[in-house]
């Protein structure tokens, strides 16, 4: 069976923007998921029924399945995941 997917303009437009490597492997899984919606390595989001994400490098890729043959891929979900790193905390003594 082949899924449809449907990419807003606005999700069109943050793939144009990615690095030249990384958008190719962008394309390369969207077109993937036309085969199968749920490939190795996706993870279903808790909480959202039908909603899974994608990662692609440093990059995630959150889509949904709307019906038996359509696929919704999100705007405002594909790129960097930011991890937040912070300074270990010194204690002095003072003495």
């Amino acid at each position: 069976m082949s899924y449809s997917v449907v990419i807003s303009k606005s999700v069109q437009k943050q793939i144009k923007q990615l690095p030249a490597s990384i958008k190719l492997k962008v394309q390369e899984k969207i077109v993937l998921l036309q085969s199968d919606p749920r490939p190795s390595g996706v993870v279903e989001l808790k909480g959202y029924e039908g909603q899974y994400r994608l990662r692609v490098c440093d990059y995630r890729i959150r889509y949904e399945i709307l019906e038996a043959s359509k696929i919704q891929i999100f705007s405002a979900n594909i790129g960097v995941m930011s991890i937040e790193l912070s300074e270990p905390t010194v204690q002095r003594s003072l003495g």
